[in-house]
């Protein structure tokens, strides 16, 4: 009897069992800062493209709306084979392996069909300054392939865009423009191939029934759907490109730049060709890996942060070339926040990437702002409260609230990036360069950045109460010790920026002013244990838990002794996947479910305090699961009993700053490859 009562104890206070790393997440992005597309591993296709890279274009009417949404272009496009006088699309086909090439945007995807194994690769080249995407197929014992390009371009936005009233014309032989009432075209052509056929009346039932395609060069309806078929060149291989244009009047300018790009290389030569730019890209890591997993979910992170940089021209209608996004799509944030993009710009100058995070910083200093200002003590600000539109343009995101977010943390971040850019790279010299404004670099920086932020000084020195990391609103704002933070950091930053550059009466006016900041984070949000405490107005029940805390320890604003107290309150935050949920006091899954930011910055924090074997298993565990998912980090990992793994992938992936530029500083951090640190202890 005394055994099964603790047989019956046991199996219910069982927690839920923690799966083994396995495949959970199943779209693979491309993209080169142009556009965006997605393969959908298990449909075997291209299901997206993105007529532009981030998720909203520009505001919509009502300033509490998220914006007007950006078009996902695409049904689908596939490939099909004929062999033995039989035809099969490939997205009937049966998978083998899907994977990202040599830890690039190049996608490979193997099927077995009737033509034996074939080969697919899928990329967004990088040496191309346009929306497109080139596809090529390998399938060396096929008679002939054929390519479908199912796209819309009809009225509505998202993912909900007609089919109505489309055109579609040939362009000589080899190529279709595809048009419709929703604006802009669509471009296809064939890169290499012996006698290539092109039609658009009802290319895929021709096939599909066992015919070859027709000749029609011009056709208008609903949904119409065209299709290149080839044989097959020497390597058994084939290439077709695809490509949008916001101006349908430049559609054939377009497919002269697509042709001069393929300059008649094979297929083969495209894909290695791109892998050889993206080899020129990289830069050699300043650390050595453990092992390989690792160092390909290093390669792969560099790869997300590329990926997610816009690279749109500056136009009268947009300043947002330098935009990091939060995360690729499919995840939903696709959006420029200025938190996550200080991360992902603080990653990519570590890892010596200065190009890139000197774009970054340059989308802040010259992108329209301070909008908000009433919201701020009146500040006349530069960068944004919280996030961008696509069109650069400043966004404080209600999400459905009466009220915005108004995050004064994104200040000193911004601070701590370009003070981390200046150092790693040593170029003193773009703090002298002019910004689109008219001031210099220094002086955007001083009067847009840190003297707004010291103006929202509270008199002890924090900063006043704002929505924060977690995004709770202006209606429900607090004084949070993440914000603080941010600003103790990022006003030591700017006296170290001062000084480079030569301003002294700058430099000891910041010293002083981020000395002060500190005394007052520490005598604030500090409790009787010396752990730090995430908000000042807790509720009746007491000062939640806030994973965002860790921060103070990896900015070097706190002491040995309570770097380990905050730590060790931070143990609360535990969930049963492994790792660290955000804050407790919240009965929303969001908040309960393992976080892959806060893992990573939380390994860091116990690294710098001699808890390396912890650290190590946390990122050791990271890394297992990424390498069953393409090497991607998600936003979340499921900690709560339901319907799917606990450490399943939930949320937004992949992630950018939050995952990759998060994943990278972790590794560098790790290594003893620390930043600099002149503000604390």
């Amino acid at each position: 009897m005394r055994s099964l009562y603790f047989a019956l104890f046991a199996m219910l206070t069982a927690q839920p069992a923690i799966a083994s790393p396995w495949q959970t997440w199943r779209l693979v992005t491309t993209g080169n800062g142009y556009g965006f597309q997605i393969y959908d591993v298990d449909a075997h296709k291209i299901t997206s493209f993105l007529e532009h890279p981030y998720r909203y274009l520009r505001p919509s009417d009502d300033p509490r709306a998220p914006g007007v949404e950006r078009r996902n272009l695409a049904h689908d496009f596939y490939f099909g084979v004929r062999h033995a006088g039989k035809f099969q699309w490939l997205n009937q086909a049966r998978s083998a392996v899907s994977e990202y090439v040599d830890e690039t945007n190049v996608i490979h995807a193997k099927l077995d069909t009737i033509s034996g194994a074939v080969d697919s690769y899928y990329f967004s080249p990088f040496d191309l300054e346009a929306n497109a995407m080139v596809a090529v197929l390998r399938a060396p014992i096929a008679s002939s392939a054929a390519a479908l390009f199912n796209f819309h371009l009809g009225r509505g936005v998202g993912e909900s865009v007609g089919y109505e009233d489309e055109t579609v014309r040939a362009i000589g032989n080899d190529a279709f423009v595809e048009a419709g009432p929703g604006g802009g075209a669509m471009v296809y052509i064939a890169l290499s191939g012996a006698a290539v056929r092109i039609d658009c009346a009802l290319p895929y039932a021709k096939l599909s029934a066992g015919g070859e395609i027709g000749d029609a060069r011009n056709c208008r309806g609903d949904d119409i759907v065209p299709a290149i078929q080839s044989s097959l060149g020497a390597d058994g291989s084939i290439a077709v490109a695809m490509a949008y244009t916001e101006d349908a009047a430049r559609a054939d300018d377009m497919l002269d730049r697509l042709r001069r790009w393929g300059a008649k290389r094979p297929p083969s030569q495209l894909v290695t060709d791109a892998l050889n730019e993206w080899r020129i890209w990289r830069k050699k890591a300043a650390i050595s890996f453990d092992d390989d997993i690792s160092k390909r979910l290093w390669r792969q992170s560099e790869a997300v942060l590329r990926m997610a940089q816009v690279r749109e021209p500056i136009t009268r209608s947009r300043s947002n070339h330098g935009m990091i996004l939060a995360s690729l799509p499919p995840g939903e944030w696709h959006i420029g926040w200025v938190r996550d993009g200080a991360y992902a710009i603080a990653a990519l100058a570590r890892s010596g990437h200065y190009n890139e995070a000197r774009a970054a910083l340059n989308f802040f200093l010259n992108a329209p702002a301070g909008k908000h200002s009433s919201y701020v003590n009146g500040a006349d600000y530069q960068v944004s409260v919280c996030r961008y539109f696509g069109s650069g343009e400043e966004e404080a995101d209600y999400s459905g609230e009466s009220s915005p977010n108004i995050e004064l943390d994104g200040w000193g971040l911004a601070l701590w990036a370009a003070r981390l850019y200046v150092e790693m790279s040593g170029d003193t010299h773009w703090l002298w360069n002019a910004t689109r404004q008219g001031p210099s670099v220094y002086q955007q920086i001083l009067r847009g950045v840190a003297m707004p932020l010291e103006r929202n000084l509270e008199a002890d020195g924090t900063v006043r109460a704002d929505s924060s990391i977690w995004e709770v609103h202006d209606a429900h704002k607090r004084h949070f010790a993440y914000t603080s933070a941010t600003a103790a950091r990022g006003f030591c930053d700017m006296a170290k920026l001062a000084s480079i550059s030569g301003h002294a009466v700058d430099a000891m006016h910041y010293r002083d002013v981020a000395a002060r900041v500190r005394a007052g984070f520490l005598s604030r949000f500090v409790d009787q244990a010396g752990a730090v405490q995430g908000q000042i107005e807790a509720p009746e029940s007491g000062a939640p838990l806030d994973g965002s805390v860790v921060e103070a320890i990896n900015w070097g604003l706190l002491d040995d002794g309570r770097s380990t107290a905050t730590l060790k309150a931070l143990e609360g935050l535990r969930v049963v996947s492994g790792g660290f949920k955000r804050r407790t006091g919240s009965d929303d899954a969001y908040d309960n479910h393992e976080w892959a930011f806060l893992d990573m910055r939380i390994a860091v924090a116990q690294a710098r305090t001699g808890s390396t074997d912890r650290a190590d298993k946390l990122l050791k565990t990271i890394a297992e699961k990424s390498q069953e998912n393409y090497f991607l980090l998600p936003e979340r990992y499921n900690s709560l009993a339901a319907d799917i793994p606990i450490g399943a992938y939930v949320g937004s992936t992949p992630m950018v700053g939050y995952g990759a530029g998060a994943y990278m500083m972790a590794l560098l951090d790790r290594a003893g490859q620390y930043e600099k640190n002149d503000c604390g202890e």
